[in-house]
């Protein structure tokens, strides 16, 4: 994704898109999106290449958790099994999961990036996921909220309903003066 606007004139812009559930373009996505902010300035790489993992783990998770209902407990038993991403893929061909897209908006400014997933799930309640590594470390399906939200992004905020998380790096504040 390319936007050939000349840089001066730019100060914020958001785009919007609709994903499905296929890893290669959810990772894909989060490659563009912050292709999308390099372009445009006044972040560091290491918060670029943050927000993209981030993004990764939360996309994946709206696909995984949200759009096509996969417990945790069941994908840790079935990457045990080896048979997690065969699932995946069929549970992904099924109805009702077929059909359900992820909602991505993406909010640029030279302040602070925005980036709010929504997918199609009946949610979650995220105030119930440990906060702290230690008591994830081992938990396959609980680590990437946490990892996410202490080490990659400013914040991480959850809509009540629990599917709908936004991604907030703010800019630092010799980058965002220039």
């Amino acid at each position: 994704m390319h936007l050939d606007i000349s840089d001066q004139f730019i100060d914020s812009f958001s785009i919007a898109i609709h994903l499905p559930n296929t890893l290669s373009v959810l990772e894909n996505s989060a490659e563009a999106i912050v292709s999308v902010c390099r372009e445009q300035g006044g972040y560091t790489e290491l918060q670029l290449n943050h927000l993209q993992m981030g993004l990764i783990e939360m996309l994946i998770n709206a696909s995984e958790h949200g759009n096509l209902e996969i417990d945790g407990d069941l994908k840790e038993k079935m990457l045990e099994e080896d048979t997690y991403w065969e699932f995946f893929e069929d549970r992904s061909k099924q109805t009702p999961y077929e059909s359900r897209i992820i909602q991505v908006e993406l909010k640029f400014s030279r302040r602070e990036i925005r980036v709010c997933i929504t997918d199609e799930g009946p949610g979650f309640k995220p105030q119930l996921v440990k906060q702290d590594l230690v008591s994830n470390a081992l938990a396959i399906s609980r680590r990437g909220i946490v990892l996410t939200k202490k080490q990659f992004v400013n914040e991480l905020i959850y809509n009540e309903k629990g599917n709908q998380v936004t991604l907030v790096v703010h800019a630092e504040a010799k980058a965002a003066n220039q």
